[in-house]
């Protein structure tokens, strides 16, 4: 075998494994849109199940004189549904929107671990003088334009 062939063959074999990367992905993307959509099927009937009319149902009995008396009692209660159902809802259209990428990039700006701005890096090239006495980078000086040996922070 000459080194064109094995080249030709290796960028076959490259695309095809591209290929069946790019379908494994999108098999696994609707995978998970199934489940997403069956998730928020049962959330939508959880959801209009918790809107009904809910009852209670009350009973006492009491012992007199003239014998035992039952009294029965039912109480009906509209519901204005279970928020926590809504809220499963959100998260399943949230996460549809991230798999399909509808979402716009987001910019992120960064930060240090405590929360505030990073602190400015900047470099420089430190080259050490001969003959200094305090032994400070001569050229760290110039650039900070620090004056007799003072070191001055431009930011």
């Amino acid at each position: 075998m000459n080194r064109s062939t094995i080249s030709r063959d290796l960028r076959v074999l490259n695309a095809r494994w591209k290929e069946s990367g790019v379908r494994d992905l999108d098999a696994a993307k609707g995978q998970e849109l199934d489940r997403l959509d069956q998730l928020e099927r049962e959330a939508w009937q959880a959801w209009e199940k918790s809107k009904g009319a809910h009852e209670t149902t009350t009973t006492e009995q009491t012992s007199t004189g003239a014998g035992e008396r039952v009294k029965a009692a039912i109480r009906k209660d509209e519901q204005c549904g279970d928020p926590r159902y809504l809220a499963v809802l959100q998260w399943c259209i949230e996460q549809r929107s991230k798999l399909l990428g509808l979402h716009a990039p987001h910019k992120v700006a960064p930060a240090a671990p405590d929360g505030d701005k990073p602190p400015l890096i900047q470099i420089v090239e430190v080259a050490l003088s001969k003959g200094r006495a305090d032994g400070a980078p001569a050229n760290l000086l110039e650039h900070n334009g620090g004056t007799n040996g003072e070191v001055v922070n431009n930011c």
